[in-house]
C-alpha cells in the first residue's frame, strides 16, 4: 500500500510518497518515505533536486576550499558544502566525518597550491647577497599567501588556535615547506655561505617562527601593520641563516 503525503516545514510544503512495508524479522509494519519534491506557490509539485554524479573526495575538497575563501567559516555548514559540491549530505559523510575534517583537507589543498607558486629554492647557489634575496623572496611570498587567503586566516585565527597550529604543522604541505627549506640551508652550508650544523632543526625553528608571526598578523585589524612587522621579523630569520652580514659578498 502506498500513498502521497505533504509535510509542512518552515512555512513550505514538501511532497512524499509513503509506502507501508513489513519488517520480515519482527513482522511489524512501518512507513518508508520517498521524497518527491517541493510544492511551489501554485500548488504544483516541483521536481526533486538532482545531484551531481561522480563527485569525488577531491571535488568535495575543492568545493570546501572555494567556500572558505569566499565567506566566514561560521556560515559554512555540512549542508552548505554539500550544496556547493552538488551532492547530498549523506554523500558528504561518506568522505568526511564532519565539517572540520573537510576544512582541514581544504586548507591542506590550498597549501599545496601555495607551494607550487613559491619562488624556487633550487638551482645553482650564487653570492651571499643573491641568496639573501632569494631567501627573502621565498619567505615574503609564503608570508603574503598566509595573509591574503581567507582560508589561511581562518586556520590561523579560529577559536582554539592552539589546536590548529599543530594540525597545520603536521600537514603534508608544511612538511614539504620545512623539508624544502632544510635542503636549501644544507646547500648553503655545503658551499660555505652559511655555518649550519643542523639544517633540519633550523628549518623547523624558522617555520615555527614564521607561523607564529603570521598568526599574530592574521589577527590584527590593520593590514598596513604587515609590512612593518615583516621588516622587523625577516632580519631575525636572515641573521639565523647568515650570521656574518657585514662580510656578505
Amino acid at each position: 500500500m502506498a500513498y502521497e503525503a505533504t509535510k509542512h516545514i518552515n512555512g513550505r510544503e514538501y511532497r512524499y510518497r509513503v509506502e507501508r512495508v513489513r519488517d520480515p524479522e519482527s513482522g511489524q509494519s512501518r512507513s518508508r518515505w520517498h521524497y518527491l519534491g517541493r510544492v511551489d506557490d501554485e500548488g504544483e509539485l516541483a521536481p526533486a533536486r538532482t545531484y551531481a554524479v561522480g563527485v569525488s573526495r577531491d571535488d568535495l575538497v575543492v568545493a570546501t576550499a572555494r567556500l572558505l575563501q569566499s565567506r566566514d567559516a561560521s556560515r559554512i555548514t555540512v549542508a552548505v558544502i554539500a550544496h556547493e559540491a552538488g551532492i547530498s549530505t549523506g554523500t558528504f559523510y561518506r568522505h568526511f566525518h564532519d565539517r572540520r575534517s573537510a576544512f582541514e583537507a581544504a586548507v591542506a589543498y590550498l597549501g599545496r597550491e601555495v607551494i607550487r607558486d613559491l619562488p624556487p629554492l633550487t638551482g645553482r647557489i650564487g653570492s651571499r647577497a643573491s641568496e639573501r634575496n632569494r631567501l627573502s623572496a621565498w619567505f615574503s611570498a609564503l608570508h603574503q599567501a598566509a595573509l591574503d587567503d581567507r582560508a589561511f586566516r581562518w586556520a590561523l585565527t579560529r577559536t582554539g588556535r592552539d589546536r590548529v597550529v599543530p594540525d597545520l604543522e603536521a600537514s603534508s604541505p608544511t612538511s614539504v615547506l620545512r623539508n624544502t627549506l632544510a635542503a636549501y640551508l644544507g646547500r648553503l652550508h655545503a658551499v660555505g655561505l652559511a655555518e649550519i650544523a643542523d639544517p633540519a632543526a633550523l628549518a623547523g625553528a624558522l617555520m615555527r617562527l614564521h607561523l607564529s608571526f603570521a598568526r599574530d598578523l592574521a589577527a590584527t585589524e590593520n593590514p598596513s601593520d604587515a609590512s612593518l612587522w615583516w621588516s622587523e621579523v625577516f632580519p631575525v630569520i636572515e641573521r639565523a641563516v647568515f650570521p656574518h652580514l657585514d662580510t656578505a659578498a
